[in-house]
């Protein structure tokens, strides 16, 4: 294929990837550097989220101490208050908008892979994910919606905590103020009025609250390719021009030159974050199940589905021995509770536990023994191929033998007849 078939090529992945996302291809901005072809089924996004923190340090200004050196007021302050960082809006708020922000970037690591670039999202993640950071995203607004229409009560509930705490400050430290010829009246008010002289106004808070979403998609190698030939086609002779040439040149030939190892850094990494959000959560369902006497208790059923549905969404590369063991045990959390077995369950999160360590163990990840739940710190050959084969048996619609299938096929066979 020539540059130029690649670069058509390129072109129309990008607006099928645009197709399959629901965004405009031009949303899809393009970066010099090259994954692969699975990249096709997935685009980087960026989170950039801001407001009013209304938070800062409490200066000595603020105490009308002014007249203290740096010295002696840290150990004034040290002594005499424990006020530390002022806040410009009530506490509710600043905790509300604290607990939104950490939910949508929560959300976005929930449903992607981190890598090199940024925060990758498959396509079999993306419907879900957008869904419900727009929901998330209206809350956050709807917190701004809230500040400016309680705006004035806000100030007001400033200015009074405020007033309790320089009552509080002037009692534990009347004597070192009272030595800066500031009277108790005077202490208070400045103390007052120059914080709330600091609390943003409604157009500051108004201008600061954002939520931005940034996509990007990788290019070709032929990209590149075809980037380092346009430069060098349009090369000047100018010093400058032939400075900035040679190191547009330098970096293309870089990136060339890293492409193989970034493509499989980025797939193993792939791997590795998946794998070990499967092992990670099987140690701790298993651990619940011990402590709860062979019990799938509620919160770790929970946790359980929520596995299942996490895993559907990230497996945009077709792990198919993980994705097996997922398919075992949304089919048994499917059953009735009254006939499901939590010993099977308890099977199956071993089985996926010791493929998964096998693997994270030879990628050099560090992971805590499991011995107590039945893993080996390090599974060998035939663990996993009797893992793995435990778990083909059961998903194999050509097996009829009864004793040759595992608890959990001849239940769903006797619940189904």
């Amino acid at each position: 294929m020539t540059v130029a078939q690649e670069t058509a090529t390129a072109s129309t992945n990008r607006a099928e990837l645009a197709r399959k996302l629901g965004i405009e291809p031009e949303q899809i901005s393009t970066r010099s550097l090259q994954w692969g072809n699975l990249l096709r089924d997935g685009v980087i996004v960026q989170l950039s989220i801001g407001r009013v923190r209304g938070r800062r340090k409490l200066e000595k200004e603020d105490l009308g101490l002014q007249g203290l050196t740096d010295e002696e007021y840290d150990r004034f302050f040290a002594e005499h208050i424990s006020l530390g960082v002022k806040k410009l809006l009530p506490s509710d708020i600043l905790i509300e908008g604290d607990t939104i922000e950490r939910a949508i970037r929560k959300n976005l690591e929930k449903a992607s892979f981190r890598s090199l670039w940024g925060y990758f999202v498959p396509v079999t993640a993306w419907r879900k994910w957008v869904d419900s950071h727009e929901k998330l995203k209206q809350r956050y607004y709807d917190l701004l919606a809230k500040e400016l229409a309680t705006y004035q009560d806000m100030v007001d509930e400033v200015r009074a905590s405020y007033l309790v705490a320089a009552n509080a400050a002037w009692r534990r430290a009347e004597e070192v103020i009272r030595s800066q010829g500031v009277s108790y009246d005077e202490f208070v008010q400045n103390f007052v009025a120059r914080i709330a002289g600091q609390i943003p106004s409604e157009a500051e808070i108004e201008e600061s609250f954002y939520v931005r979403e940034a996509y990007f998609r990788i290019p070709l190698p032929s990209e590149i390719a075809e980037e380092a030939a346009r430069l060098e086609a349009t090369r000047q002779q100018t010093e400058r021009d032939q400075m900035r040439d040679a190191m547009e040149t330098e970096m293309m030939q870089r990136m060339m030159s890293q492409k193989e190892s970034a493509l499989d850094g980025f797939l193993t990494d792939v791997m590795k974050q998946l794998r070990q959000l499967a092992y990670d959560t099987s140690i701790e369902l298993l651990e619940s199940i011990k402590k709860n006497e062979g019990r799938v208790v509620a919160p770790s059923f929970k946790s359980l589905k929520s596995l299942i549905e996490q895993v559907k969404d990230l497996n945009f590369y077709g792990d198919d021995d993980l994705q097996g063991k997922i398919d075992q045990l949304n089919d048994l959390v499917s059953l009735p509770r009254e006939v499901r077995s939590n010993s099977e369950i308890q099977t199956v999160l071993q089985d996926m536990a010791t493929i998964t360590r096998q693997f994270l163990v030879s990628a050099g990840v560090e992971l805590r023994s499991a011995r107590n739940v039945g893993i080996s710190d390090v599974p060998d050959a035939s663990e996993v191929e009797t893992a793995i084969r435990r778990q083909t048996r059961q998903l194999s619609l050509e097996a009829t033998d009864d004793d040759m299938l595992p608890a959990v096929t001849r239940r769903s066979r006797v619940i189904n007849d």
